[in-house]
């Protein structure tokens, strides 16, 4: 992983999600994406990739390329078809999610760039506090077989939010991430 990140990845953190380039040998950028230390079942650290979506498959493609090159003996496998994302932004995000959770959301117990496993609807999934928009934000990386009802929850609660704290919550595409953050000046 350290030879494949742009981004220090020695000593991470279990549940540390790093933003890093993934770079070639003449040093330019192939990829931006964050990698999250994980444990799995039978108590092994792996890590955890999340790509943007329009270059996740090119990413792979050259992740296994580069492990290949190098003869390394590391796997990665391509979970892209069974998970979905559901990118919850904003100042009130915090309180959304929590309506819908009985972990701990709160800042010190869920910094940024921090990674928690969260149970919303009957299913267990990966949350990761990060913000491309520029305000407080999570990511939920949820198995695509429950994400109807987790993206029901989720729009149950920010109605309920809109109602309660008279805020406005709304879906929006992929692509406002980029006026979102241009909007913050970021």
């Amino acid at each position: 992983v350290q030879y494949l990140c742009g981004a220090d990845m020695e000593g991470k953190q279990l549940g540390s999600v790093t933003y890093t380039p993934l770079c070639n040998s003449r040093g330019g950028v192939e990829a931006d994406l964050t990698v999250t230390k994980l444990k799995d079942a039978d108590g092994s650290n792996y890590y955890y990739f999340a790509a943007g979506g329009n270059t996740a498959t090119k990413d792979l493609a050259w992740i296994r390329q580069v492990l290949e090159d190098n003869h390394f003996k590391a796997k990665i496998d391509d979970d892209s078809d069974s998970m979905t994302l559901i990118s919850v932004q904003g100042p009130y995000s915090r309180k959304l999610l929590q309506s819908l959770t009985d972990v701990d959301m709160d800042n010190e117990a869920f910094p940024f760039s921090s990674a928690r496993w969260l149970n919303i609807a009957g299913c267990r999934l990966l949350s990761l506090r990060l913000t491309f928009v520029g305000e407080l934000g999570f990511e939920l990386h949820v198995p695509s077989d429950s994400a109807v009802s987790v993206y029901r929850a989720v729009r149950e609660a920010g109605e309920m939010l809109s109602q309660t704290e008279c805020v406005p919550v709304r879906d929006a595409g992929y692509r406002a991430i980029d006026s979102l953050s241009a909007e913050k000046n970021l």
